[in-house]
């Protein structure tokens, strides 16, 4: 399942370096941030549409050759630098004068280096998250200043803090991944009830990295310098690919894409309506993607739950790490408020379509609620002859 024992579902070696041929991505996905930070915002974009002219659209040679004999580590580290230059050329002068044309020398390695790792074409957690941050010789000490930022979109040092932090949030879950795989296969109360227990201190844990942004992460600049550079797209034409007469229509960056939450969901029964949450999945890692299929499919914590009594052990484990659950998601319904509410009432931007919306595309506080509310609906009823004791083969080794 692409899964570290040590960091979870980040990379636990992130490359930092492309090879030499294809260092030229590497070069400009560094020089964003000086570039776009020029205060002469004219001279800002035309040197970095001048620097994406200069690039060398690479020969399908050397696409197939990346595509199938770099590391995934490799690939991962193309595919963040191209969608960092990308969110960065496409947003940088706001929404009304974004393109909607990505040029071949962007299109095409984006396009195939997305392929191969079976993820979108787009700015997205699977890369920006998962793929950005490497930890120091030591172990994950709790603190994202202590991580190393690889890459971002935009010239704001608010990207550090925000990446950062949100990295934390996925090594801080490291923890609880086995959790996820011995929870699906438990099959006796007891065990079942020491599983949850674990699950829910962990997201009690998760709860409390929230203070993070607050300490780290001005409201203000998230707004104004951060978001809009994780916005989706309506209609991306990509030149020189295949896929070049039908506009693309790509989800920015969203928690969403974490598979934290969904993996939790999919242990515990929870079932959601939401088609985007549906669509995120999407967006995550193929690896990823299977894991909540195989949990949804094996788990069988809801019938174990729903044949035990009222009053016993593992009600009040299964209780608690629903109520962890909804606590985590109230939290982040107030980080929303804090970060993206109360900006769009005072913070001036030219983005003025996401003052409402997720860069996703969704509808913020409604959406989060929704899907708060569904987490703390009470586990199904078991099956008729399933009391979760049986003996079947499990598909999660």
């Amino acid at each position: 399942y692409q899964i570290s024992s040590k960091t979870g579902f980040v990379l636990e070696q992130p490359c930092c370096q492309l090879p030499p041929a294809w260092q030229a991505y590497d070069r400009l996905a560094s020089a964003i941030v000086p570039i776009l930070s020029q205060p002469d915002t004219d001279k800002a974009s035309a040197d970095l549409q001048l620097a994406v002219a200069d690039l060398v659209v690479p020969s399908d040679h050397a696409l197939m050759e990346m595509a199938t004999a770099w590391s995934l580590e490799t690939r991962c580290r193309l595919h963040l630098c191209l969608t960092c230059i990308t969110a960065s050329y496409l947003w940088h002068r706001g929404e009304s004068r974004a393109p909607n044309r990505l040029p071949a020398q962007l299109a095409r390695p984006l396009l195939r280096v997305a392929e191969s790792l079976g993820l979108k074409p787009t700015v997205g957690h699977a890369t920006l998250a998962l793929a950005n941050c490497a930890l120091p010789d030591s172990a994950w000490s709790g603190r994202p200043e202590h991580l190393r930022l690889l890459c971002q979109p935009g010239p704001s040092s608010a990207f550090r803090a925000f990446v950062l932090v949100t990295c934390a949030f996925e090594l801080d879950f490291a923890r609880a991944t086995p959790l996820l795989l011995r929870g699906a296969e438990a099959r006796r109360p007891d065990e079942a009830a020491d599983l949850l227990d674990r699950l829910a201190d962990c997201l009690a844990g998760l709860t409390a990295r929230f203070d993070d942004f607050g300490r780290l992460l001005d409201p203000d600049e998230f707004y104004r310098d951060v978001r809009p550079y994780l916005s989706g797209h309506e209609g991306l034409v990509f030149e020189g690919c295949s896929c070049e007469a039908t506009p693309l229509r790509l989800s920015g960056g969203s928690a969403a894409q974490s598979t934290i939450l969904q993996s939790i969901d999919a242990l515990l029964g929870i079932r959601h309506e939401s088609a985007f949450l549906a669509e995120m999945v999407d967006y995550m890692h193929p690896a990823h993607r299977q894991l909540l299929k195989d949990l949804a499919a094996e788990t069988r914590l809801p019938q174990l739950v729903a044949a035990s009594a009222p009053e016993s052990r593992l009600r009040a484990a299964h209780g608690r790490a629903v109520a962890a659950l909804a606590d985590f998601r109230k939290r982040h319904i107030g980080l929303v408020s804090r970060y993206i509410v109360a900006p769009a009432g005072r913070v001036r931007t030219e983005f003025a379509s996401l003052a409402e919306r997720g860069t996703g595309g969704q509808p913020l506080i409604q959406f989060l609620k929704e899907v708060r509310d569904e987490g703390a609906l009470p586990p199904p009823l078991s099956d008729p002859g399933v009391d979760g004791s049986g003996d079947g083969v499990c598909m999660l080794k």
